[in-house]
């Protein structure tokens, strides 16, 4: 069992930033949903799984994602209604 003192053995978080309303939905690779919601303006989601995990993000001009602490790009995966992307472990 994992504390809040240490993370549980290969798992991965996740931080998305709303700056505009968006839909999000994130699963990780046993298939859980960690999250699957219409997020408002000016909130934020912490999110911890084991990668990869599936990434599905609405409105990605007001969307901040980041994995590892680092900023990922969401334009190159956004098809003009979603971006849908995979995090993969590191």
């Amino acid at each position: 069992p994992a504390d809040s003192s240490g993370t549980p053995d290969q798992s991965s978080s996740i931080r998305l930033v709303f700056d505009a309303v968006s839909w999000a939905k994130v699963t990780d690779s046993d298939g859980n949903v960690l999250l699957s919601q219409l997020n408002s303006s000016g909130s934020e989601q912490h999110l911890t799984g084991k990668p990869p995990f599936s990434v599905l993000i609405g409105n990605i001009n007001g969307v901040h994602l980041y994995y590892h602490g680092k900023l990922v790009e969401l334009a190159p995966f956004y098809n003009g209604e979603i971006a849908r992307l995979k995090l993969e472990s590191r």
